[in-house]
C-alpha cells in the first residue's frame, strides 16, 4: 500500500493511519477502457505466471500455451479479457498510431486479424467517410459485434468470419483499398508470416495501401522493451517472435509490396507500402 501511494494510486489516512483511500489516478486506473488499466492488470496477471517457466522455455524451446486457435476454444473468458485489453492498449497507442496511418481519401479497409475492433473502431471514428471490413475467427465475432454496438459505429464496421491462412479471407478480393495487420506477426512463424502477407495483397486493389502495425528487432537501436517483448512472445506463443525490421519488409516484397516506408512508434513501429500494380 506504501507503494501504491507513493506511485500516487492511494493516500494514506491520517486518522487513522491503518486506512487508505483511491487518489483519482487509482478510481481511473481500477476500470477498463483506455484510459484504465483493469483489463490490462488481468492480462498481465495471467502472463505473469508464464514467466515463472521462462527456464522450461530456454532449455526446451517449447511456448507455455497452445496456438491461439485452440485457446478460444478452451478458454473463451481469458480470451475475451485478452482481446478488451489489447482495445486498451490500441487507446492508449491511438495518438501515434493516427499520425502515422494517414488514410485520407480511402473508402474501404479491411482489418485482418482485428479481434475486438479496437484499432478498427479508432479509425472509424477518425476517418468518418471510411467503411472497414474485419475478418477474424467466428469465436471472436460477437465480442467484435459488442464492441462496435457500444460505440455505435454498426454501420460503419462489417465483420466477416474468415481465417488469415485461406486465400480468400471470406472476402472479395481486391476489393479494398487498404489493408491493416495490426499486431499480428509477431504470433507466429516466419513461414505463416509469409503466408498472410500474401493473402493481404490479395485483398488490396492494384496500387493499394498495406499497413503492418507490430513490434520489431533490429530497427537501428536495441530497445529493452522491444526485446523483452520478443522474449514474452516466445514463452507465450509456439513459434512466436518479434521477427526483425529487414526480414519483415523482405517478406512483403515478396508478396507484392512496394515502397515501403517505416515509422517507429513509442512501442514498437510501422511499415507501410503499397501493392504491386
Amino acid at each position: 500500500m506504501r507503494s501504491l501511494t507513493a506511485l500516487g494510486f492511494v493516500r494514506q489516512e491520517e486518522t487513522p493511519p491503518a486506512r487508505f483511500s483511491l487518489e483519482e489516478t487509482g478510481r481511473l486506473a481500477n476500470q477498463p477502457g483506455g484510459d484504465g488499466l483493469l483489463n490490462l492488470a488481468h492480462k498481465e496477471a495471467f502472463f505473469y505466471q508464464l514467466w515463472t517457466h521462462l527456464d522450461d522455455v530456454v532449455r526446451t524451446g517449447k511456448a507455455r500455451l497452445p496456438p491461439f486457435s485452440e485457446r478460444v476454444h478452451t478458454d473463451p473468458a481469458f480470451i475475451q479479457v485478452f482481446l478488451l485489453a489489447l482495445n486498451d492498449l490500441a487507446a492508449k497507442g491511438s495518438a501515434g498510431f493516427l499520425k502515422c496511418a494517414r488514410l485520407d481519401g480511402l473508402q474501404r479497409l479491411l482489418d485482418l486479424g482485428g479481434g475486438a475492433a479496437g484499432y478498427a473502431c479508432i479509425l472509424a471514428q477518425q476517418y468518418p467517410a471510411l467503411s472497414i471490413t474485419l475478418v477474424d475467427l467466428p469465436e471472436i465475432l460477437p465480442l467484435a459485434h459488442r464492441v462496435i454496438a457500444e460505440r455505435n459505429l454498426t454501420d460503419r464496421i462489417e465483420v466477416v468470419a474468415g481465417d488469415i491462412f485461406q486465400a480468400n479471407l471470406g472476402i472479395t478480393a481486391s476489393a479494398f483499398d487498404a489493408v491493416l495487420v495490426s499486431h499480428i506477426l509477431h504470433d507466429f512463424s516466419e513461414p505463416s508470416c509469409r503466408e498472410i502477407l500474401r493473402h493481404a495483397g490479395l485483398a488490396v486493389k492494384s496500387g493499394g495501401r498495406i499497413i503492418v502495425n507490430d513490434v520489431f528487432t533490429d530497427t537501428g537501436a536495441l530497445k529493452l522493451p522491444e526485446t523483452f517483448f520478443d522474449l514474452m512472445m516466445q514463452v507465450e506463443n509456439p513459434g512466436g517472435c518479434s521477427h526483425s525490421l529487414p526480414a519483415v519488409q523482405d517478406w512483403m516484397r515478396e508478396a507484392g509490396w512496394t515502397d515501403l516506408h517505416y515509422d517507429a512508434l513509442y512501442f514498437g513501429g510501422m511499415i507501410q507500402g503499397h501493392r504491386a500494380a
